[in-house]
């Protein structure tokens, strides 16, 4: 078992973007996106300051498969957004 951890995390505590250049812009299916899973324990403490603790920004069919987060445990900043993945096992 592996532990990991962010402390103060000052932009995004976990980010997955497909709208490259832009941060959070309009995504584009162009590059697949998958398979993204956390195990163990994985901790991320978010900066209050943050602009927020996970972001997910993927485009329509973009990112496939089911993500399974339940090792990812994120606490402190605003909210994010998840848009269009399929993610179990995570309370934002």
């Amino acid at each position: 078992m592996h532990t990991d951890r962010g402390f103060k995390v000052a932009r995004y505590g976990v980010i997955i973007d497909q709208s490259y250049p832009d941060t959070l812009g309009s995504p584009g299916a162009g590059v697949k996106i998958s398979g993204i899973n956390f195990t163990g324990t994985n901790t991320i403490t978010v900066a209050s300051s943050a602009k927020g603790n996970v972001e997910v920004n993927c485009a329509k069919g973009g990112c496939t498969g089911v993500w399974d987060w339940a090792g990812l445990k994120v606490s402190g900043g605003p909210s994010g957004t998840i848009l269009n993945a399929d993610i179990i096992n995570f309370k934002p």
